[in-house]
């Protein structure tokens, strides 16, 4: 142990390589995220379909992104977010402000 306190997120525990994992697929938080997403989708006024095809996934991987039964990367985030972008780039200056927040938290480890 590093001395830090564990943090609980109220998440069903998984495991992978033997070592516990908090699960986000289903939880509260996975299902903000996908609504914050949803939201994000429909002010760049785009469908599901219309989206999914930008990404070059089908209409149900972003509906499961959306519902939180699907987690996302840092990677496949800043592709939505990419996929997302009109002229003012605001989708993807939000990937910005996650990265930084990220960038703080990190630090206060």
């Amino acid at each position: 142990m590093d001395g830090h306190a564990e943090e609980d997120f109220s998440c069903d525990r998984a495991t992978r390589s033997g070592s516990a994992v908090e699960s986000t697929v289903g939880s509260a938080e996975g299902r903000a995220f996908g609504a914050w997403l949803r939201g994000l989708r429909e002010r760049a006024g785009l469908t599901q379909a219309q989206l999914a095809a930008r990404l070059g996934e089908d209409q149900k991987t972003v509906s499961n992104i959306e519902t939180g039964q699907r987690r996302v990367d840092v990677i496949e985030l800043r592709q939505i977010l990419e996929a997302l972008d009109g002229p003012n780039g605001a989708a993807l200056a939000s990937y910005g402000t996650l990265m930084a927040v990220l960038r703080t938290l990190g630090g206060q480890r």
